[in-house]
């Protein structure tokens, strides 16, 4: 295999105001000479590791300073991502492609970024979490492929704003320059695309340190910009964007097997995918359980000039291989060419007397003549040879698949490794891809168990944290149900540039929502909210910033902090919302000024039943100088206690067994005053 994996955890750094992942003793993400061997003026007089076509894509990053070179990005995200956005994770991740252009034209960068794929993972976030212990485990699904895009981001719930490879720039192979360029991003911080940008950077080889400077923050976008534009070719179609029901419901595992009750002869059985596996143990007696693996082999794409050379283990061909194409076995110079042919020994086929095809025994290639090379252990039986005889042979054997070979150079610019399950499968990869002329496949890797495998009743599931690559579920999945559309509680999900409906959150403000919807408090109602989750709604029902002059509340809505937060001519009250709602103790509500509790009828009081009109409930609103009363549900011009009269307008009470109905008053220099004698017994009452 030409591409060395490089460990996740010694090459992540993570955003700066983020949740780190990694050690912090790791001094490989510390050291200043490894950080600062990005460009070609930082290799300290050192030859870069990039061939020298690699190298002209550099040069006219550096020379090049107008045209402006775009890179492709592969987007995968979890089921909980797809879950609580409810459909916009597309809009939102549009959203962040149009951010990122604009950082990168602020920063000079000659750089743009294009979405090429999104799809959603059949793998939830808790199962990552159990089997790689963070979140960054899901790199390795679906065997890392982009769908020959040039970078890939990962997007989930959890793990902190932003992360991401750390590259090494000129410093290291172009190879390694495009596997590195993986990043993770947060559903929080997915919308502004700074995140993106940034972790993009860290693909490149800067720093944070390094990110302070504007100015060399774009030199390093814009001197790599062609190379990492090259990176793939995004000649591969797209998956379907949304997992399968099985998977989102959670009814299929991605991690984890069974083990006991296996059925007989129904172990590895041939099946196109877990459905199909799954449709077998439901149309086969006494299965319950089932378990499906389909790992591939690594598969490489070569341009029709490579060259064939020796990999044991590996098998390749032509894409347009043809029997009569097969070169035909030139002897010349051989022995045999002199009639004598070498059917065994130790010294018949050598250096000075080279073997044609199928004579032996020789020790090493110069010992055949031509192309021919030396095999092992692989003379004809049943004659003159020894069993463990080795002859000359041609490089990859004799038809359109040759064994024990590989083309080289492996994957030229634009192509990457994929992951396949036959040499077929490569084949047509390799065919479907105009410059492709030739591939190599990988067999040895294929395991042995790859196929659907069914399982009883009393078979035990486990090993969840050490077996992936294998997907088991039961004979039956529960019928797919209709999912809420609309943003279902994911962070960021409602903003000012995509603002939510009603009932979608979790919002942070009105702005987050359509029209003249409020952003509400806690009033989320569906299975992906939490309890703190906020929901745009058609009334304001608790939060600091519900109500305001630009969004004036209704009646019993809140929380108000002045009347000009209140519609029309509301007023806000103190203290008044309605108890076992969403309100807290301490919020306001906006109240009608002239609201019920006033009975137009009752012109006084009975003076003998009720000496000090504590049960008067009538509508005078002067005090006995003749000053308008304040409302009770009005803190202004003076603030009180009496926040059960706030539905009383501003009528005379008695609600403290003052000597007669009285009222705080509208004049600021006078705080409270008695109201006119409002006895029946006088006869002279409003």
């Amino acid at each position: 295999m030409t591409h060395q994996k490089i460990p996740l955890l010694l090459m992540l750094i993570s955003l700066s105001y983020s949740r780190l992942i990694f050690l912090d003793d790791i001094d490989g993400l510390k050291s200043p000479s490894f950080l600062d061997r990005d460009l070609l003026d930082e290799l300290n007089g050192a030859d870069p590791r990039w061939t020298e076509d690699e190298m002209k894509m550099y040069m006219q990053g550096v020379e090049d300073n107008t045209t402006v070179a775009t890179f492709s990005i592969k987007v995968y995200y979890s089921i909980e991502v797809g879950e609580q956005t409810g459909g916009k994770i597309a809009d939102m991740v549009d959203l962040m492609i149009d951010n990122m252009n604009k950082r990168f034209e602020d920063l000079g960068a000659l750089t743009k970024a294009k979405l090429h794929c999104l799809e959603q993972m059949t793998w939830n976030e808790k199962e990552i979490l159990n089997r790689y212990g963070i979140i960054g485990g899901n790199s390795n699904y679906n065997n890392e492929e982009r769908n020959s895009a040039d970078a890939v981001f990962y997007i989930s719930t959890v793990g902190g704003c932003g992360w991401g490879m750390l590259g090494g720039g000129l410093s290291g192979s172009y190879a390694s320059f495009g596997y590195l360029l993986i990043s993770w991003i947060e559903l929080g911080c997915v919308n502004d695309g700074l995140a993106a940008v940034h972790e993009v950077g860290h693909n490149l080889g800067l720093s944070h340190t390094e990110m302070e400077s504007e100015a060399y923050y774009g030199r390093v976008f814009k001197e790599f910009r062609f190379a990492l534009a090259a990176v793939g070719d995004e000649s591969e179609p797209c998956p379907k964007q949304e997992a399968d029901w099985e998977f989102r419901s959670r009814c299929f595992k991605s991690f984890g097997k069974y083990t006991g009750a296996e059925l007989e002869n129904e172990s590895n059985t041939p099946a196109d995918s877990a459905k199909a596996c799954q449709d077998q143990c439901a149309a086969t007696d006494g299965c319950s359980f089932f378990s499906f693996k389909e790992a591939g082999a690594g598969c490489h794409m070569s341009s029709k000039g490579a060259k064939l050379t020796y990999a044991k283990g590996a098998v390749g061909g032509s894409v347009t291989c043809d029997a009569d194409e097969e070169p035909a076995v030139d002897n010349s110079n051989s022995n045999s060419s002199s009639n004598v042919k070498c059917d065994g020994g130790d010294s018949c086929c050598t250096e000075e007397y080279p073997c044609g095809e199928n004579e032996g025994d020789c020790d090493s290639d110069s010992d055949c003549v031509n192309d021919l090379i030396c095999g092992k252990d692989n003379c004809p039986r049943g004659t003159t040879f020894e069993d463990n005889d080795d002859c000359c042979e041609v490089l990859g054997g004799h038809g359109c698949l040759k064994t024990n070979v590989k083309y080289s150079p492996l994957d030229f610019p634009g192509a990457r490794r994929s992951m396949e399950t036959s040499a077929e499968a490569c084949k047509a990869r390799c065919k479907s891809h105009p410059k492709c002329g030739h591939f190599s496949f990988w067999a040895k890797e294929l395991p042995d168990d790859n196929g659907c495998t069914l399982f009883g009743a009393g078979a035990v599931f486990g090993h969840e944290k050490e077996t992936n690559n294998i997907i088991t579920g039961p004979a039956a999945c529960p019928g797919e149900t209709e999912q809420p559309k609309g943003c279902q509680g994911g962070a960021d999900c409602c903003s000012a540039e995509l603002p939510c409906g009603f009932g979608e959150g979790d919002c942070n403000s009105n702005e987050d929502c359509e029209g003249s919807l409020k952003c509400g408090t806690k009033n989320c109602q569906g299975a992906f909210f939490t309890a703190d989750d906020d929901c745009c709604s058609d009334k304001c029902d608790g939060g600091d910033s519900c109500c305001t002059e630009e969004y004036p509340c209704g009646e019993d809505e809140g929380d108000c902090d002045s009347d000009s937060d209140c519609a029309g001519d509301l007023i806000c009250g103190k203290d008044n919302c309605p108890r076992g709602t969403t309100f807290e103790d301490g919020d306001d509500c906006c109240v009608a000024l002239g609201g019920p509790g006033c009975v137009n009828t009752t012109l006084c009081y009975d003076s003998v039943l009720d000496p000090k009109g504590e049960n008067y409930d009538g509508c005078a609103t002067t005090t006995v100088s003749g000053r308008t009363c304040q409302a009770w549900a009005s803190m202004t011009p003076h603030s009180h206690g009496f926040k059960s009269l706030r539905t009383e307008s501003n009528n005379c009470r008695n609600p403290d067994g003052e000597p007669g109905p009285w009222c705080y008053t509208t004049d600021p220099d006078k705080r409270w005053e008695l109201c006119p004698d409002l006895t029946c017994s006088k006869g002279d009452q409003i």
